[in-house]
This record gives structure tokens, C-alpha cells and sequence, in this order.
């Protein structure tokens, strides 16, 4: 178990201990990442990898679980849930 599966982990049992209805987490992409747009093996076609905790977090808690990435500075958000990938929102 590497240090995201710990983290993930331990959101997932705070959110069910408290009966959460909705999760809402930052992703963050590193330098290379975001210039490379790299992927990992296992990672979804459909669109950039978001960090492993908040993938993890997305596809296991049984309540809703909505990732938000700052795609600039005055361009947007990209949302990610488990049924929506690369949603962007303009705000």
C-alpha cells in the first residue's frame, strides 16, 4: 500500500464514519504532468490521468465524489465525478 492508497484510505472511512453525502477534492498536477500530458499504464483513454488518490477516491466512496482542477488562471475548471470525465465548467 503506497502512501495514496493510505490517504484514500482514511478520506473513505472519515466519509462513511460522518455519513457524507458529497465529497469534493482538489487534484493537482505536477510541472511535467501538465506540460507532458503523461500517462500511466492503467490510466483512462479518455482524457489526462488525475492524481491516483483522487481516482481512487472517485471510483470506491459510496457517496458522490466530485474532483475540481484550476485549469489557469482565467480559463476554468475541469471536473471529474465517476459517470463524468473532463468536465469543464467555466466559472
Amino acid at each position: 500500500m503506497d502512501q495514496s492508497d493510505s490517504k484514500a484510505s482514511i478520506i473513505l472511512s472519515q466519509c462513511t464514519s460522518h455519513a457524507v453525502d458529497v465529497l469534493v477534492i482538489g487534484q493537482r498536477r505536477n510541472f511535467s504532468q501538465a506540460l507532458l500530458g503523461s500517462r500511466r499504464p492503467g490510466s483512462s483513454s479518455r482524457g489526462t490521468r488525475v492524481s491516483d488518490t483522487a481516482e481512487y477516491l472517485i471510483e470506491n466512496c459510496k457517496c458522490t465524489c466530485l474532483a475540481v482542477q484550476r485549469k489557469g488562471q482565467n480559463t476554468g475548471y475541469l471536473l471529474n465525478t465517476k459517470t463524468r470525465r473532463n468536465f469543464w465548467l467555466l466559472a
